[in-house]
């Protein structure tokens, strides 16, 4: 499984990544692994969080879209990136069960060196 997004990166330096997901307990110690141009990053699911979807009970109506999950944020790692276009991808190159994780989003900070 993968998920590709082509990128633009502003500002050449090192970013510290964070992941949201979510993670039933028969797929923990998969391995999530986020690569841009030539760095490459990855880190193993140690911990299940696997919360129920949240909204059913509130609708009067039947949603045709999703309801919501409540994901959980780990730090995924450090990449250092240089400025410019590449693609972005986010893979499972280990699954000890029959899934990877359930993905909400990334986010990136940039880590400012002090002198």
């Amino acid at each position: 499984d993968k998920i590709t997004w082509p990128a633009q990166v502003q500002h050449s330096g090192r970013y510290r990544v964070f992941l949201h997901y979510t993670c039933k307990e028969e797929n923990v110690g998969c391995r999530v692994q986020l690569q841009f141009n030539q760095s490459t990053i990855s880190r193993k699911i140690t911990e299940a969080h696997d919360p129920p979807e949240v909204g059913a009970k509130e609708d009067r109506v039947v949603r045709a879209e999703s309801y919501v999950k409540f994901f959980k944020q780990i730090e995924l790692g450090e990449m250092d990136l240089k400025a410019g276009a590449g693609e972005l991808t986010l893979t499972v190159p280990e699954m000890p069960g029959d899934e990877g994780i359930e993905f909400r989003l990334l986010m990136f900070q940039r880590i400012l060196q002090t002198e």
